[in-house]
């Protein structure tokens, strides 16, 4: 009888060392589940990226019927590589890219901002095209040349 009170003992003083070891364990997973979750739902509330927002003003027509100059009159600075220029017109589709742009009439500037100028330079008559202006995926400017 002796001898089994003294196993019982022994697995008493053991189960005392584990117990604590177990708790902190689970305390410790405990934590890192919550930071978990949190981590998760925060990340939702992070702003997404948006699209640039410019009014964008032209005359009625066109200095010369090939080239047509639109006015930045305030909004976002977009960079002259993002932005697209398209003429449509039935079916005949020109789209027009920074190497046709020149901004204040200079070729090589990179940024188009407020009270800036942009002349399109197309090399053809684009009376009564639509025009519409692209920067990134968003139309900023739509209108139409007129004849």
């Amino acid at each position: 009888m002796k001898k089994r009170t003294n196993e019982l003992n022994f697995l008493k003083r053991a189960e005392e060392g584990v117990s604590p070891v177990i708790g902190e364990m689970l305390m410790l997973s405990l934590v890192l589940i919550l930071v978990s979750l949190f981590a998760v739902s925060a990340g939702q509330y992070i702003p997404q990226d948006r699209e640039p927002s410019l009014t964008i003003m032209t005359t009625g027509n066109p200095e010369d019927n090939c080239n047509l100059t639109l006015w930045h009159k305030g909004g976002d600075t977009v960079q002259k590589r993002d932005i697209k220029v398209i003429f449509s017109k039935d079916d005949d589709r020109n789209v027009y890219y920074s190497d046709n742009i020149t901004i204040n009439g200079v070729s090589d500037s990179m940024n188009f901002m407020p009270g800036d100028s942009m002349k399109i330079s197309t090399g053809v008559d684009i009376r009564g095209y639509d025009v519409q202006m692209v920067v990134s995926k968003s139309v900023i400017y739509f209108g139409r040349v007129k004849n």
